[in-house]
């Protein structure tokens, strides 16, 4: 009889610990299926981390960036003393006397292709000036979808080491 009971224990024991795992793994099954929903519902795309780390940055340093395209723009070709005026003086300058001198000729046409190319990039700057958008609401929306991101990046390299 002592026998008998013993190994009545040792099966009644086997099978509560298979209960137990089964359980178990019914439990962590719900949370691999919970993660996964998570990972399938922020729709993430590709490169979508990397696209809104820079505009992140962009956005968290906008003040910045603005204060430095003000300067530039400014020290190019809106005050006294400017890059464009004291290129497109030089200019005149050698033009003035450029019949006179073919090396002084090749020195004003190299000063009009640096006007040139002065001018086109005060308007990059002043085109940029324009475009630019550096709002509370955008900043906020940015970093929510960012934290998005990060967490079912996480969340799905979690997942993996499961699978």
């Amino acid at each position: 009889m002592k026998e008998t009971y013993k190994k009545y224990r040792e099966v009644t024991k086997e099978l509560e610990e298979a209960s137990l795992d089964e359980e178990s793994r019914m439990r962590e099954l719900s949370l691999l299926e919970y993660e996964i929903h998570e990972i399938e519902e922020a729709a993430l795309t590709a490169g979508e981390d990397e696209v809104l780390e820079t505009k992140y940055r962009k956005l968290l340093y906008g003040k910045k960036i603005m204060e430095a395209i003000h300067v530039a723009h400014g020290l190019l070709s809106m005050e006294d003393g400017s890059a464009s005026e004291l290129t497109g003086r030089a200019h005149r300058e050698l033009s003035s006397v450029a019949d006179y001198d073919e090396a002084i000729r090749g020195m004003a046409d190299e000063l009009l292709e640096i006007d040139n190319l002065l001018n086109d990039l005060n308007r990059e700057i002043a085109d940029y000036m324009d475009e630019a958008e550096f709002d509370d609401e955008t900043f906020a929306g940015t970093e929510q979808r960012l934290d998005a991101v990060s967490y079912t990046h996480l969340r799905a390299h979690e997942t993996d080491q499961y699978l």
